[in-house]
């Protein structure tokens, strides 16, 4: 482990890194979450349990991401990743013949991190376990879940090549959902909703890079928070992505510079009078989200 330094995390802050890192994971940025797990690593004043659980999560990412580097082919083509990961899974399974039982373990046990859960899901898609989604879903269906790992658990049950409708409830509402519709990339979501960033990121993207690239990490995190909900439903069916964009674009330059010349805003989305209402609504629900996820405001 790390030796300490003399440094000491504030709640806030802790909860703070633990967000980042989760999206670190998310959004697949291994190199950025192995810095961030050696920077707490090296902090005080946390319980040997989240020490171990950053442990764990160092030791895999160093492996995951070595291996990846080591298989990467010479030609510059792009290689199988799901593969390499598979047979580092079998590998372990060989190694040890109660590591499903672990990362079951892993999954449900309530004192675990999402971090730690996030990770289980990761590897419970390469188990060969003709019972396995039987039990992700009772997991998934017991309980309350963080939003975003319940969009994760969709994703690894369609990974897992399971079918059908599942039943859950969510940010209040009780849905259920096809689980072969889940989106496993970003671009596997319905046009209008992927238009969104592009919008952004047309006008942005230029003059304000930082901008650009905060909008479209805080646009795929929020899909995944109301994935499935009636808003989720409500941006997938609209007939242009100006409303969600004006909004995201709004809530991205308050967060990075605080100020904002709404009249030029309004002009480069092309937003007319009845795209006005949608935009506001959307406005609202991304910022309950920055302040309830990212405890941001």
């Amino acid at each position: 482990m790390d030796q300490k330094k003399n440094i000491i995390l504030f709640p806030g802050t802790l909860q703070s890194y633990q967000n980042t890192l989760t999206t670190l994971l998310e959004t697949e940025q291994y190199d950025e979450a192995l810095k961030l797990l050696h920077y707490l690593l090296q902090c005080e004043g946390e319980d040997e349990e989240t020490y171990k659980e950053w442990e764990l999560l160092l030791e895999w990412l160093t492996t995951h991401t070595a291996t990846l580097q080591q298989n990467q082919k010479a030609d510059g083509e792009e290689w199988d990743e799901t593969n390499i990961i598979n047979e580092q899974i079998q590998m372990k399974l060989l190694e040890d013949e109660g590591y499903t039982d672990k990362l079951l373990e892993m999954l449900m046990n309530e004192s675990s991190s999402v971090e730690k859960k996030w990770l289980a899901l990761d590897q419970l898609v390469h188990i060969d376990d003709k019972q396995m989604n039987e039990k992700i879903i009772k997991w998934f269906q017991n309980g309350s879940l963080n939003p975003m790992l319940q969009f994760k658990a969709l994703q690894t049950l369609k990974q897992r090549g399971a079918t059908g409708k599942v039943s859950f409830n969510k940010l209040g509402e009780k849905l259920k959902v096809n689980i072969e519709n889940t989106p496993i990339h970003f671009e596997d979501f319905p046009n209008v909703v992927v238009d969104v960033i592009q919008s952004v990121r047309e006008i942005t993207e230029t003059n304000d890079p930082i901008i650009s690239a905060f909008a479209e990490q805080t646009w795929k995190e929020y899909l995944s928070y109301i994935y499935g909900t009636n808003n989720y439903t409500e941006i997938t069916q609209l007939q242009n992505s100006a409303p969600c964009a004006y909004a995201l674009h709004k809530i991205s330059l308050e967060m990075t510079i605080g100020s904002i010349d709404e009249e030029l805003l309004i002009q480069s989305y092309d937003l007319k009078k009845h795209e006005v209402l949608m935009m506001e609504k959307t406005y609202k629900n991304i910022k309950s989200y920055i302040e309830t996820v990212l405890q941001i405001y």
